[in-house]
Protein backbone atom coordinates (compact mmCIF):
# COMPACT_ATOMS: atom_id res chain seq x y z
CA UNK A 1 0.00 0.00 0.00
CA UNK A 2 1.40 3.31 -1.20
CA UNK A 3 0.65 6.35 1.07
CA UNK A 4 0.60 9.49 -1.38
CA UNK A 5 1.35 12.18 1.31
CA UNK A 6 1.37 14.50 -1.49
CA UNK A 7 -2.57 14.71 -1.30
CA UNK A 8 -2.46 15.18 2.49
CA UNK A 9 -2.68 18.67 3.64
CA UNK A 10 -0.05 20.12 6.45
CA UNK A 11 -3.46 20.55 8.49
CA UNK A 12 -3.85 16.76 8.55
CA UNK A 13 -0.26 15.78 8.76
CA UNK A 14 0.10 17.07 11.76
CA UNK A 15 -3.23 15.61 13.10
CA UNK A 16 -1.31 12.26 12.10
CA UNK A 17 1.40 13.79 14.08
CA UNK A 18 -0.27 14.35 17.01
CA UNK A 19 -2.19 10.85 16.54
CA UNK A 20 1.42 8.78 16.48
CA UNK A 21 2.46 10.75 19.40
CA UNK A 22 -0.39 10.42 22.00
CA UNK A 23 -0.49 6.58 20.98
CA UNK A 24 3.29 6.45 21.60
CA UNK A 25 2.57 7.59 24.88
CA UNK A 26 -0.20 5.28 25.97
CA UNK A 27 2.49 2.65 24.63
CA UNK A 28 4.94 3.86 26.54
CA UNK A 29 2.53 4.15 29.44
CA UNK A 30 1.29 0.70 29.14
CA UNK A 31 4.37 -1.18 28.70
CA UNK A 32 7.28 0.99 31.15
CA UNK A 33 5.94 3.23 32.90
CA UNK A 34 2.94 1.89 34.94
CA UNK A 35 4.66 -1.31 35.19
CA UNK A 36 7.56 0.20 36.82
CA UNK A 37 5.28 2.27 38.91
CA UNK A 38 3.82 -1.01 40.05
CA UNK A 39 6.76 -2.37 40.73
CA UNK A 40 7.57 0.92 42.89
CA UNK A 41 5.13 0.47 44.91
CA UNK A 42 5.66 -3.04 45.95
CA UNK A 43 9.45 -2.12 47.07
CA UNK A 44 7.30 0.79 48.93
CA UNK A 45 5.15 -1.82 50.72
CA UNK A 46 8.34 -4.15 51.55
CA UNK A 47 10.16 -1.14 52.77
CA UNK A 48 7.44 -0.20 55.02
CA UNK A 49 7.75 -3.77 56.40
CA UNK A 50 11.09 -3.94 56.39
CA UNK A 51 11.12 -0.51 58.21
CA UNK A 52 9.24 -2.09 61.14
CA UNK A 53 10.91 -5.16 61.39
CA UNK A 54 14.05 -2.81 61.48
CA UNK A 55 12.63 -0.26 64.33
CA UNK A 56 11.45 -3.88 66.52
CA UNK A 57 15.12 -5.60 66.16
CA UNK A 58 16.29 -2.05 67.11
CA UNK A 59 14.36 -1.80 69.99
CA UNK A 60 14.70 -5.58 71.16
CA UNK A 61 18.87 -4.77 71.14
CA UNK A 62 18.19 -1.35 72.89
CA UNK A 63 17.05 -3.74 75.23
CA UNK A 64 19.43 -6.90 74.88
CA UNK A 65 20.34 -7.24 79.03
CA UNK A 66 16.49 -7.11 80.02
CA UNK A 67 15.75 -9.63 77.85
CA UNK A 68 18.58 -12.04 78.48
CA UNK A 69 18.16 -10.90 82.21
CA UNK A 70 14.49 -12.10 81.86
CA UNK A 71 15.04 -15.05 80.14
CA UNK A 72 17.23 -16.41 82.52
CA UNK A 73 15.19 -15.77 85.69
CA UNK A 74 12.08 -17.64 83.39
CA UNK A 75 14.93 -20.19 82.86
CA UNK A 76 15.77 -20.08 86.65
CA UNK A 77 12.02 -20.76 87.37
CA UNK A 78 11.35 -23.74 85.22
CA UNK A 79 14.79 -25.52 86.47
CA UNK A 80 13.36 -24.70 90.14
CA UNK A 81 9.64 -26.13 88.91
CA UNK A 82 10.90 -29.21 87.21
CA UNK A 83 13.55 -30.03 90.50
CA UNK A 84 10.34 -31.24 92.21
CA UNK A 85 9.49 -34.14 90.18
CA UNK A 86 12.19 -36.91 90.77
CA UNK A 87 13.47 -38.70 88.41
CA UNK A 88 11.52 -42.01 88.69
CA UNK A 89 8.19 -43.21 90.76
CA UNK A 90 8.85 -47.38 91.24
CA UNK A 91 7.22 -50.34 93.56
CA UNK A 92 8.93 -49.17 96.58
CA UNK A 93 7.71 -45.29 95.87
CA UNK A 94 4.25 -46.83 95.95
CA UNK A 95 4.55 -48.19 99.00
CA UNK A 96 6.06 -45.61 100.95
CA UNK A 97 3.61 -43.56 100.04
CA UNK A 98 1.13 -46.08 101.47
CA UNK A 99 2.83 -46.21 104.81
CA UNK A 100 3.06 -42.74 105.40
CA UNK A 101 -0.42 -42.00 104.49
CA UNK A 102 -1.05 -44.59 107.40
CA UNK A 103 0.90 -42.76 109.39
CA UNK A 104 -0.66 -39.43 109.01
CA UNK A 105 -4.12 -40.39 108.65
CA UNK A 106 -4.55 -43.53 111.03
CA UNK A 107 -6.69 -45.06 107.90
CA UNK A 108 -6.00 -48.20 107.11
CA UNK A 109 -4.54 -49.58 103.60
CA UNK A 110 -4.84 -52.97 102.47
CA UNK A 111 -3.65 -53.33 99.36
CA UNK A 112 -1.09 -51.32 97.06
CA UNK A 113 -1.80 -51.37 93.18
CA UNK A 114 1.26 -49.98 92.09
CA UNK A 115 0.84 -48.76 88.40
CA UNK A 116 3.21 -48.15 85.37
CA UNK A 117 4.53 -45.18 83.96
CA UNK A 118 3.08 -43.10 80.77
CA UNK A 119 4.43 -40.70 79.29
CA UNK A 120 2.58 -37.37 79.32
CA UNK A 121 2.07 -35.35 75.90
CA UNK A 122 2.19 -31.86 75.17
CA UNK A 123 -1.72 -31.58 75.25
CA UNK A 124 -1.95 -33.09 79.17
CA UNK A 125 -2.87 -36.06 78.21
CA UNK A 126 -1.32 -39.36 78.94
CA UNK A 127 -0.47 -41.76 76.10
CA UNK A 128 -1.61 -45.03 76.94
CA UNK A 129 0.30 -46.82 73.80
CA UNK A 130 3.33 -45.60 75.12
CA UNK A 131 6.10 -48.11 74.91
CA UNK A 132 8.13 -46.94 77.47
CA UNK A 133 5.13 -48.06 80.30
CA UNK A 134 6.95 -49.84 82.90
CA UNK A 135 5.93 -53.83 82.94
CA UNK A 136 3.58 -54.53 86.31
CA UNK A 137 4.01 -56.96 88.84
CA UNK A 138 1.93 -60.06 86.59
CA UNK A 139 4.04 -58.80 83.61
CA UNK A 140 7.08 -59.35 85.20
CA UNK A 141 6.01 -62.64 86.85
CA UNK A 142 5.19 -63.62 83.19
CA UNK A 143 8.76 -62.70 81.82
CA UNK A 144 9.60 -66.42 81.21
CA UNK A 145 6.70 -67.01 78.81
CA UNK A 146 7.67 -64.25 76.85
CA UNK A 147 11.04 -65.55 76.58
CA UNK A 148 10.06 -68.73 75.53
CA UNK A 149 7.59 -67.12 72.73
CA UNK A 150 10.18 -65.25 71.45
CA UNK A 151 12.47 -68.36 70.89
CA UNK A 152 9.79 -69.74 69.38
CA UNK A 153 8.89 -66.80 66.98
CA UNK A 154 12.85 -66.47 66.55
CA UNK A 155 13.05 -63.03 68.18
CA UNK A 156 16.45 -62.60 69.49
CA UNK A 157 17.02 -60.78 73.20
CA UNK A 158 20.40 -59.06 71.93
CA UNK A 159 18.69 -57.53 69.16
CA UNK A 160 14.95 -56.75 70.91
CA UNK A 161 17.09 -55.66 73.96
CA UNK A 162 19.71 -52.99 71.80
CA UNK A 163 16.58 -51.51 70.35
CA UNK A 164 14.90 -50.99 73.43
CA UNK A 165 17.77 -49.74 75.06
CA UNK A 166 18.62 -46.78 72.24
CA UNK A 167 14.58 -45.87 71.87
CA UNK A 168 14.84 -45.42 76.38
CA UNK A 169 17.97 -43.50 75.57
CA UNK A 170 16.13 -40.90 73.29
CA UNK A 171 13.86 -40.24 75.59
CA UNK A 172 15.43 -40.50 78.51
CA UNK A 173 17.90 -37.58 77.34
CA UNK A 174 15.10 -35.23 76.57
CA UNK A 175 12.84 -33.22 79.15
CA UNK A 176 9.80 -36.16 79.29
CA UNK A 177 7.03 -36.26 81.99
CA UNK A 178 5.74 -39.50 83.37
CA UNK A 179 3.11 -40.04 85.21
CA UNK A 180 2.22 -43.16 87.57
CA UNK A 181 -1.27 -44.12 88.82
CA UNK A 182 -1.12 -46.40 92.02
CA UNK A 183 -4.23 -47.56 93.85
CA UNK A 184 -4.62 -47.54 97.68
CA UNK A 185 -7.09 -50.24 98.92
CA UNK A 186 -8.07 -48.65 102.49
CA UNK A 187 -10.62 -48.72 105.23
CA UNK A 188 -11.02 -45.99 107.87
CA UNK A 189 -13.59 -43.33 109.10
CA UNK A 190 -14.10 -40.72 106.91
CA UNK A 191 -12.04 -38.36 109.23
CA UNK A 192 -9.25 -40.66 108.10
CA UNK A 193 -10.34 -40.48 104.77
CA UNK A 194 -9.72 -36.51 104.80
CA UNK A 195 -6.65 -36.28 106.53
CA UNK A 196 -5.33 -39.09 104.28
CA UNK A 197 -6.20 -36.72 101.31
CA UNK A 198 -4.89 -33.75 103.11
CA UNK A 199 -2.12 -35.04 103.39
CA UNK A 200 -0.91 -35.86 100.09
CA UNK A 201 -2.05 -32.77 98.71
CA UNK A 202 0.62 -31.26 101.27
CA UNK A 203 3.15 -33.32 99.84
CA UNK A 204 6.54 -31.46 97.80
CA UNK A 205 6.64 -34.65 95.29
CA UNK A 206 4.71 -34.02 92.45
CA UNK A 207 1.07 -36.04 93.02
CA UNK A 208 -3.03 -35.87 92.66
CA UNK A 209 -5.74 -37.93 93.95
CA UNK A 210 -7.43 -38.92 90.60
CA UNK A 211 -10.19 -40.85 92.02
CA UNK A 212 -11.89 -42.21 95.70
CA UNK A 213 -14.77 -44.67 95.78
CA UNK A 214 -16.00 -45.18 99.10
CA UNK A 215 -18.78 -47.87 100.93
CA UNK A 216 -20.22 -47.56 103.87
CA UNK A 217 -19.12 -51.04 106.28
CA UNK A 218 -22.35 -51.64 108.35
CA UNK A 219 -19.41 -54.09 110.30
CA UNK A 220 -17.30 -51.64 111.41
CA UNK A 221 -19.45 -48.28 111.02
CA UNK A 222 -16.44 -46.68 108.96
CA UNK A 223 -15.74 -46.33 104.82
CA UNK A 224 -14.14 -48.58 102.67
CA UNK A 225 -12.99 -48.08 99.27
CA UNK A 226 -9.95 -47.46 97.12
CA UNK A 227 -8.04 -44.29 96.50
CA UNK A 228 -6.00 -43.72 92.91
CA UNK A 229 -3.16 -41.43 93.59
CA UNK A 230 -1.45 -40.04 90.16
CA UNK A 231 2.41 -39.93 91.22
CA UNK A 232 4.82 -37.63 88.56
CA UNK A 233 8.31 -38.09 87.28
CA UNK A 234 10.51 -36.47 85.14
CA UNK A 235 13.43 -37.87 82.78
CA UNK A 236 16.24 -35.51 81.33
CA UNK A 237 16.03 -32.93 83.88
CA UNK A 238 19.93 -34.20 85.51
CA UNK A 239 18.05 -35.50 88.14
CA UNK A 240 19.40 -38.79 89.61
CA UNK A 241 16.53 -41.75 91.69
CA UNK A 242 16.89 -41.61 95.23
CA UNK A 243 15.22 -45.04 96.55
CA UNK A 244 13.20 -44.34 99.37
CA UNK A 245 13.91 -45.84 102.91
CA UNK A 246 10.62 -48.47 103.10
CA UNK A 247 12.17 -49.99 106.68
CA UNK A 248 10.83 -53.05 107.31
CA UNK A 249 7.24 -52.88 104.38
CA UNK A 250 4.14 -55.12 105.58
CA UNK A 251 3.16 -55.51 102.20
CA UNK A 252 5.14 -58.00 100.37
CA UNK A 253 2.26 -60.91 99.20
CA UNK A 254 2.06 -60.49 95.19
CA UNK A 255 -1.08 -61.43 93.67
CA UNK A 256 -2.42 -62.33 90.23
CA UNK A 257 -3.76 -58.76 89.33
CA UNK A 258 -0.19 -56.92 90.42
CA UNK A 259 -0.95 -55.50 93.42
CA UNK A 260 0.94 -55.87 96.63
CA UNK A 261 -1.18 -56.89 99.88
CA UNK A 262 -0.70 -56.42 103.50
CA UNK A 263 1.01 -59.47 105.52
CA UNK A 264 -2.06 -60.18 107.86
Amino acid sequence: MNLDLSSISNREKRMLLMLFGVILMVLSYVAVFRPQMDKASEISAQNETLDSRLDELLDMAAKKEYYQRETQNMQDEIDKYCEQFPADIKEEDGIVLAQNIEKASGITIDTVGTGVRLMVSDDGTVDEESTEQQQTLSEQDNAATKEQVDKIEGNTEATTETQQQTDDALIEDSTTLYRTQDTLSYKGSYENLKKAVTYINGQTGRMTVDNITMTFDSGSGGLTGTMTVNIYSMSGIGNQYSEPDAGTSTYGKKNLFGTLQKQK
